[in-house]
């Protein structure tokens, strides 16, 4: 199992949209569990429960957002990586758009999603 981590400057998503793109990495073949994070301190404790609290994180700010994944290899986990920060990089979804798996645009497309 390999883990790779990456700190996130500079960007806000709330928590709906974080769980959707920990949701969406976690789909990846090979991946063993994924999450996308606000680095608070509650947050942090959660990492450290589930044994994904990692050293490349440390210096995360409370404001700043984190990604940790583990895969099978690390190809894997690079590549998870760097789709966690398309991911949160989406400009917000429009109806019918990239983003609308990600983000629905009324209460039956949430509910059906």
């Amino acid at each position: 199992m390999k883990v790779k981590a990456s700190i996130i400057q500079g960007k806000y998503l709330d928590s709906v949209k974080l769980m959707l793109i920990s949701k969406r990495l976690r789909e990846e073949k090979g991946i063993i569990d994924a999450v996308a994070i606000l680095a608070t301190k509650e947050n942090l404790q959660i990492l450290a429960a589930t044994d994904m609290l990692v050293p490349e994180i440390s210096e995360a700010a409370e404001t700043d957002l984190v990604v940790v994944i583990k895969a099978d290899e690390d190809s894997i986990a690079d590549a998870a990586v760097l789709l966690a920060h398309q991911l949160v990089n989406q400009p917000p979804a429009k109806n019918g758009g990239e983003d609308s798996k990600l983000a629905p645009t009324n209460l039956q497309a949430a509910i059906k999603q």
